[in-house]
């Protein structure tokens, strides 16, 4: 079971969380003539809820969808004019830096040849049953916060610059989001969308559809952070941000659908870098594979999209098995199972049990 869990853990496959998704399809493809949006946000269920459904009403306000508890608004949904969905993308918006302190001051660091102070500041959080409150020092520098006293048994004191700890707008993109009217109100709104960076479709009353993904993408002077960098040269800074009408983006494809399920959404020729980290294509491929099979779509039909159990990586995966033969009686009984399998993951299938079993094992003995 541990090393199960291992593996689930390096694969990225463990637990409830993993897999969002969605689509938008224009009227040429629906029984209505008008678009349709599905999204599965795909968090798991916890107490209390992640996602909070409400209806919002005002003067010059009807949105009805989802949002966190205590948010100022709908974070997915739709108003009288648009809808909307996200996945989350999962861009490289985190580095780390190796900062040098000054030996004889614990409280500057070492920046282009100078000694500049840290920004020091004193958090006291209140304990529940205790009469003394806790006091944390957290040391920033022009990178971030010091991480190194939480990072376990780390020497170097490592900074931590984030998107998300930069100045942010977000609730004004929500206010806007949840008012826009149209295709350019909508993009509007997301230009103050800094962090997290997620991909959005989109569809109007209109019939349009389109995709736009928002957010603070840093642009590095060098590297692409993916290790911690010195922190002292000025050679690994930031020199901006991906600007928002480079952003990836697309209103009204000639494909008259749009599909996103964490995979990558840029060429390889995209001039900025956003990660080397994109979910397998496995999930975008099936949808859109069941989108080119048939139309006109319905409701229905995208209710069994969502419910879709068929495994791409299971069919290729027991292709190349198949290939190698049985070995021994308990392998030619496995075998039998694989043979006529529609790779379905169904929780009846004995041939789904083999094959992440047998996944689990390729992988462990790798």
């Amino acid at each position: 079971l541990d090393s199960y869990r291992e593996v689930a853990a390096l694969l990225g496959t463990e637990g409830a969380h993993v897999g969002s998704n969605n689509w938008v399809v224009d009227g040429s493809m629906t029984a209505t003539g008008r678009p349709l949006l599905a999204n599965d946000t795909h968090l798991g269920i916890q107490m209390p809820s992640i996602w909070y459904e409400n209806h919002l009403v005002s003067d010059d306000l009807d949105v009805i969808g989802f949002s966190f508890p205590g948010a100022p608004g709908v974070v997915i949904g739709h108003n009288q004019y648009i809808a909307w969905g996200v996945t989350n993308l999962g861009p490289d918006v985190q580095d780390l830096y190796v900062e040098k302190i000054n030996p004889n001051n614990p409280d500057q660091y070492l920046f282009e040849g100078v000694w500049e102070d840290m920004t020091i500041i004193e958090e006291t959080i209140e304990v529940k049953g205790r009469d003394e409150a806790e006091t944390l020092i957290v040391r920033l520098t022009r990178h971030g916060p010091i991480m190194t006293p939480v990072l376990g048994d780390i020497e170097e004191v490592l900074a931590l610059r984030w998107t998300a700890l930069g100045a942010q707008q977000l609730l004004r993109s929500v206010y806007l989001l949840d008012r826009a009217r149209n295709w350019d109100e909508f993009r509007g709104a997301l230009r103050y969308w800094h962090a997290p960076s997620q991909n959005f479709v989109y569809a109007d009353a209109e019939g349009n559809i389109g995709y736009q993904m928002p957010g603070e993408i840093p642009i590095r002077a060098k590297g692409e952070g993916l290790v911690p960098v010195p922190g002292w040269t000025g050679e690994y800074e930031w020199t901006g941000y991906i600007p928002f009408d480079e952003l990836p983006s697309v209103y009204n494809p000639p494909t008259h659908y749009i599909v996103t399920a964490n995979n990558k959404v840029v060429p390889d020729d995209y001039p900025y870098f956003i990660s080397h980290e994109w979910a397998e294509p496995y999930r975008a491929e099936r949808i859109t594979t069941l989108l080119q099979d048939r139309d006109p779509f319905t409701v229905d039909a995208f209710r069994d999209i969502q419910a879709d159990t068929f495994s791409q990586p299971a069919a290729e995966l027991v292709s190349h098995i198949m290939r190698l033969g049985p070995e021994d009686w308990r392998q030619e009984r496995a075998f039998r199972f694989l043979e006529d399998w529609d790779f379905r993951l169904e929780a009846s299938s004995g041939a789904a049990g083999i094959t992440e079993v047998l996944l689990w094992r390729t992988m462990v003995n790798t």
